[in-house]
């Protein structure tokens, strides 16, 4: 798996995740009497109590959305940017010498060549 297909992934458990999160809220608070009756058939709870039960998981849930998908979501944006900053200014303004070719078999001077060093006879290799 490549990290842009983990960004893709993880992206979409971010959104998954809130959109429970989101629906988990809208029926606590739009439809508490009837979680509370609901719940009440199996757990003897007073309401004071399934309020915590559920705000506590609540956080919990979301805490855990941040820690395990959205900061690791971040974390590959940030390193994905970070190295294309890298890479666009280690560039240099000279162009890079590059090899043309290699002759097969015989002993080559490249790096001599390549740091400014005296000239030789695979010095006509190189190119700018």
């Amino acid at each position: 798996m490549t990290t842009i297909d983990l960004k893709h992934v993880l992206l979409w458990c971010v959104g998954l995740n809130y959109a429970v999160l989101l629906i988990w809220f809208g029926v606590f608070v739009f439809a508490h009497d009837w979680m509370y009756r609901m719940h009440g058939r199996w757990f003897k709870l007073s309401v004071e109590t399934f309020d915590a039960i559920h705000y506590a998981c609540l956080a919990v849930y979301k805490i855990g959305i941040i820690l395990l998908n959205l900061v690791p979501l971040v974390a590959l944006y940030l390193v994905s940017w970070w190295s294309r900053l890298r890479h666009l200014t280690s560039r240099s303004s000279a162009t890079p010498l590059v090899a043309t070719s290699v002759k097969r078999g015989e002993p080559s001077n490249r790096a001599a060549t390549a740091f400014g060093g005296g000239r030789n006879a695979y010095a006509s290799e190189w190119k700018r």
